[in-house]
This record gives C-alpha cells, sequence and structure tokens, in this order.
C-alpha cells in the first residue's frame, strides 16, 4: 500500500515538473526575442553586416512581422555603406573600362561612415593611385574588379597598399563636399561565411579592420577621369572644360585639355576664310578663258584640296595652341587665337573685295 501510494506521489510530482517546461510555441517565441535582441543590439554597435543577417534569418522564419521587416531594411542600409552584396555585379550592363589607371587625392582628414572609420590620410593631404583589372561605370555607383591601390603621404612616401578581388565606387557627401567612397568587402547576400575582404599591407594605414577608403573627388569628377581612356576629341563640352580646369589636380596635364578646347573654339572661325578663299578660287577659275570640262575633275578635286587645307591648319592651331599655353599661359593663349582668327577674316573679306575690280 505504501509502495503504491509513493508511486503514484512521484507521478504526481513528475507531472506538475513537466508542466513547467515550455511548450514549442513558447520557445520559438523565445529564440526569436533572443535573435531580436542579438540584432538590435549589433545595430546599436554599428555592426550592420551582422544584424542584416540575424534578421534575414528572421525574416524567414516570422515574415509577417513588421518589426523584423523594419529592422531587416534598417540592417541593410547600413551594411550598403560598409560592404555590398556581389550579386549585384550580375546582369549589370555599363560602360566598360580594361585596365584603366587613376591618380586621385586622398581624403584630407578621416570621416565616418555608417559608424566606422573610413580609411583616409592626415589633414596635409596624399594621393593614392589606383589600377583596376576591369571597371564598370554608372552614373550613381560603380564596380571594379580586381583592384589596386597605393597610398602616398604629402611626401610622396608611401603609406600602405591594398588589394580586393572586388570593389565598389559610391558618391557620399561628407561636410557639404562630395567624396568618393570605395568598398573593399563583398558579401554573399545569403550566405554569411561567403565573404571577399581586402588585403592590406604597409604600417600607415589608419585601422586594419576598414574595408573602405575616402578620396578627396566627387563622382561626377571620378567618371570624367574614367573618360580620359579616351581621346581629348571625343569629350563633350562639360567633360572638356571640366579636366581643363582640374584635371592638373588628379596628375594630369591641363594643357592636353586646354589645346582641345582652344581648337574647337578657333576651328568654326577658321572655317570662314577658308570658304571665302574657296569662293575665290572658284570665282577665279570660272573667269579662266576655257575652263570647258575641266570644271567636272574640279568637283572633287576642290573639295578634297578645300578639307585637306582645313585638317593642315586644324593641327597647325593645335600645335600653336600647346607652344602659347606652355609659355604663356591659358588666358592669353586663348585670347591670342581668337583675335588672330578674326584677324584672318577680316584679311578674307578684303581679299574677296578685291576680287570685284
Amino acid at each position: 500500500m505504501e509502495a503504491q501510494e509513493a508511486a503514484r506521489a512521484a507521478s504526481l510530482a513528475w507531472n506538475a515538473v513537466s508542466s513547467l517546461e515550455p511548450g514549442i510555441r513558447e520557445t520559438h517565441s523565445r529564440g526569436v526575442y533572443r535573435l531580436k535582441r542579438q540584432g538590435y543590439e549589433a545595430m546599436i554597435a554599428n555592426e550592420w553586416i551582422r544584424a542584416y543577417y540575424i534578421f534575414r534569418d528572421l525574416s524567414e522564419q516570422t515574415p509577417d512581422d513588421p518589426d523584423v521587416a523594419n529592422f531587416l531594411a534598417m540592417s541593410r542600409q547600413g551594411t550598403a555603406g560598409v560592404a555590398f552584396f556581389i550579386d549585384e555585379l550580375e546582369g549589370n550592363i555599363g560602360q566598360n573600362l580594361t585596365n584603366p589607371v587613376f591618380s586621385i587625392p586622398l581624403a584630407p582628414s578621416a570621416q565616418t561612415l555608417g559608424g566606422n572609420a573610413l580609411s583616409s590620410e592626415a589633414s596635409f593631404g596624399g594621393r593614392a593611385a589606383l589600377r583596376v583589372e576591369s571597371l564598370l561605370t554608372y552614373p550613381d555607383y560603380s564596380y571594379a574588379i580586381g583592384l589596386d591601390l597605393i597610398a602616398f603621404d604629402g611626401n610622396n612616401t608611401p603609406l600602405y597598399e591594398a588589394r580586393a578581388r572586388y570593389a565598389k565606387f559610391v558618391p557620399m557627401t561628407v561636410q557639404g563636399k562630395g567624396r568618393l567612397v570605395i568598398l573593399l568587402r563583398a558579401l554573399d547576400r545569403y550566405d554569411e561565411t561567403v565573404r571577399w575582404e581586402p588585403v592590406w599591407e604597409g604600417p600607415g594605414r589608419p585601422d586594419l579592420g576598414d574595408a573602405q577608403i575616402a578620396l578627396d573627388v566627387s563622382y561626377e569628377h571620378f567618371l570624367r577621369l574614367s573618360k580620359t581612356r579616351r581621346r581629348a576629341d571625343s569629350l563633350s563640352w562639360g567633360d572638356l572644360l571640366a579636366m581643363g580646369r582640374d584635371s592638373g589636380n588628379y596628375g594630369y596635364v591641363p594643357q592636353v585639355y586646354q589645346t582641345e578646347i582652344i581648337r574647337r573654339i578657333c576651328r568654326p572661325m577658321s572655317l570662314l576664310p577658308l570658304s571665302i578663299l574657296a569662293i575665290i578660287i572658284g570665282w577665279r577659275f570660272r573667269a579662266a578663258a576655257k575652263p570647258r570640262f575641266l570644271g567636272f575633275p574640279m568637283l572633287g578635286i576642290i573639295p578634297l584640296v578645300f578639307n585637306g587645307a582645313a585638317q593642315l591648319i586644324y593641327e597647325l592651331f593645335g600645335v600653336l595652341a600647346l607652344a602659347l599655353l606652355l609659355s604663356l599661359g591659358y588666358s592669353p593663349a586663348i585670347g591670342i587665337f581668337i583675335g588672330g582668327s578674326l584677324i584672318l577674316f577680316v584679311l578674307s573679306l578684303i581679299l574677296l573685295a578685291a576680287q570685284h575690280g
């Protein structure tokens, strides 16, 4: 009898203890809460990448939870400031450049982006020599494959080197000034363990944990620099004027672009006296005694001679413009060429008026 009572008491005690265990739903709710808290703490600590993967996993477990959706969007936005997803390169079609090389000033002071310090040089400035195997440019961002960067201080002493398999160039406004930020960390959108990190060398890098670099150039001007891979005569007027004004700050020779500006200005002005000269030649030829059948071959000869003369004068203008730019400067050179073109036009009009007699 006592044995039966003892067994019954033990059974009741076991049932009471078992009833205290959380159910499956309660265990799931506690796990979701714990992950939410971890993700939120990661956001507070500016660990955006860790927060993104936490809330992404939660979004699969609780797809209808509005808090998870909001936190996922916030963490995705924060992650975009410190890294990028490798699948962004898939299916994008932009202007592709092969092995371009850039010389761009580093940002003059360390700024912050998403709570992390940007790799930049001290207040006295510096310069970065940048080469990529392939560059895809777009109006709002660009992607690079195979990036190599060497940073120098104001005395041209090497500071550090950075290499990255993938990189993303994004514009940013810091203290009212446009800056170019290079993100050197690539992530897999779905697998936290798959990522591509940069490789750093040299003792001068401010923080070994950073994977981003700020350059002292706006994104718009970076796009202009990428266009310098082509000839100067293929640039638009806006790009040409900007390069002629600012290219000296980025290691380029501004006289190359200033020469093209002078040639473009003087070319239409030189066509006027050449056109008048062609009219005078035709007038003279018409007044000849017996042109007869010579007029037919002249229909092809005169345009060829006229075009050749125009091209010759255009090239001479380029040589003279470069010589004047190097000796006198931009403003005097362009003034001399405009004045010379006007003088040639006036002389051609005088020569045309002399044909009346």
